[in-house]
């Protein structure tokens, strides 16, 4: 720095001698440089000064100060400094404009730390208490720090990272970066952008306007957020999330997460229980291990690739999945419901909406009102109870339980596979039964039919119809 010219500690010694009140403020000295003995002040505090400020470790037992115009051979610039209740406090001299300085103050391990500017570059560098930083348009850095991190900023950026204690931040339009923090975290933000990595602690968020990054957190993770973006990224212990207009997407995340949203959810290759409450949001997701659960009205449901128990629930919804490894439940109304590929259970319960499943390995219970209902290419067994126009089942292998397919508005049309053995009876209220099994009976001028498929008695597949009744053997579409 320019100049490094050091005021002696002598001098500003006795100006502090003449301190004789607790409450009463003394200038100690109007310098560009010194050093201040230390005798149980606790804080040191930064105002007014405009330009970079860095704030560092020093060494125990004074607190050592430089100030000069910014650059190489710039000249120096006074700072008034001041005591006051134990605090140190610097100020720029009245008589001096503060058109842009660099000032460097180096403060011992058991000093707190708070600055307040405008317009500035403020750095606080391996500090082993506390600090604090107010302002507006500030560029804030931070780091190696033992003691817990304050943040109010009006517009511009704060960069913390390596942090033992609790980090709060809070202000408006900002880009905020956190790292490495051991204790918890807080954000209270309107406006910008935030990114948090590697948290040690757990963090709480309440965000309006953000665009948001969360990633590699080792701990719960709370946030609230309106009319912004939120990103979770190898979240390891799950989190809660309510957000009102703000679209969320996970990725490789675990623990339990509870989403609640009128916004749009995204997934991917997460290990996790998923609890989804939407309110018109579609989600759509792809891999997870572990319990999903999506309650949603007026929205898409779009899953794939999902090991583990699925439920939903909702109205209006449009719903396709794909390759389910768990039980699956579907409660809704008036929705579209295609499932392709569950190797386990399947329940649907569905008003005024079509359902369609193709390749369940398990069990497949259908109720349905006012939709057509297609089961096709079953292993296991199919309770249906519907009121619609059709219902289509086929089998690919016999199931080793009784079936009942049931339908009392409208037809039947059941395909049977080559192999295998069970009982077919059949009987239709309005319609008529038909069929081209060899060893199937009709009787009653049409209305009914029974008989066997191999040599097998059982298991039975009982079809009741409103209407009329098909039974074909070979799959939907051969002869």
């Amino acid at each position: 720095m320019a100049g490094d010219r050091v005021v002696s500690a002598l001098v500003i010694a006795l100006a502090w001698s003449s301190l004789t009140r607790a409450g009463e403020s003394r200038l100690l000295a109007e310098e560009s440089a010194g050093i201040v003995p230390v005798t149980g002040e606790v804080r040191v505090v930064v105002s007014g000064i405009r330009g970079e400020i860095r704030v560092e470790a020093g060494k125990e037992g004074e607190v050592r100060f430089q100030s000069a115009a910014p650059g190489p051979k710039g000249a120096e610039i006074p700072v008034a400094l001041w005591l006051e209740d134990g605090t140190f406090r610097f100020l720029p001299r009245k008589d001096v404009p503060e058109s842009g300085r660099l000032l460097v103050v180096h403060v011992p391990d058991d000093m707190n730390v708070t600055v307040e500017a405008t317009d500035s570059t403020v750095t606080v560098a391996g500090i082993a208490s506390s600090v604090e930083v107010r302002g507006e348009r500030l560029k804030v850095s931070g780091g190696g720090q033992n003691g817990s991190f304050s943040g109010d900023v009006q517009s511009g950026s704060v960069a913390v990272s390596s942090v033992n204690g609790d980090v709060t931040v809070r202000g408006r339009d900002l880009d905020v970066k956190l790292g490495m923090v051991a204790g918890s975290s807080s954000l209270h933000l309107t406006g910008g952008h935030a990114q948090v990595a590697e948290l040690r602690g757990p963090l709480d968020a309440d965000l309006d306007g953000v665009v948001m990054t969360v990633g590699a957190a080792d701990v719960p993770v709370h946030v609230r957020e309106r009319g912004g973006q939120l990103e979770l990224r190898d979240l390891a212990q799950g989190g809660e999330f309510s957000l009102s207009g703000t679209p969320l997407k996970m990725t490789r995340c675990q623990g339990d997460i509870t989403v609640e949203s009128d916004g749009d959810v995204q997934f991917l290759d997460n290990k996790a229980a998923l609890h989804f409450i939407s309110y018109g949001g579609s989600v759509r997701g792809s891999g997870n291990t572990g319990l999903l659960e999506v309650k949603t009205s007026n929205a898409e449901v779009v899953l794939e690739k999902i090991v583990g128990p699925v439920r939903i629930q909702g109205d209006g919804l449009k719903v396709r999945l794909k390759d389910i490894g768990g039980e699956l439940l579907v409660y809704a109304t008036s929705s579209d419901v295609q499932i392709d590929g569950v190797s386990a259970d399947v329940t649907v319960e569905n008003t005024q909406g079509d359902v369609t499943v193709k390749g369940a390995s398990g069990a497949v219970g259908v109720k349905s009102s006012g939709g057509d209902v297609s089961l096709l290419g079953m292993v296991g067994p199919a309770q249906v109870e519907a009121d619609g126009r059709h219902v289509a089942v086929s089998w690919t292998s016999l199931p080793g339980k009784d079936s009942v397919v049931h339908n009392d508005g409208g037809d039947i049309t059941v395909h049977f596979p080559a192999g295998g053995g069970c009982r077919v009876e059949a009987r239709s209220k309005f319609g008529r039964v038909e069929t081209d099994l060899p060893r199937v009976e009709i009787l009653e001028g049409g209305s009914s039919a029974q008989g066997v498929l191999g040599n097998a008695s059982r298991p039975t597949i009982r079809v009741e119809s409103g209407g009329d009744v098909q039974l074909l053997g070979g799959s939907p579409g051969q002869p």
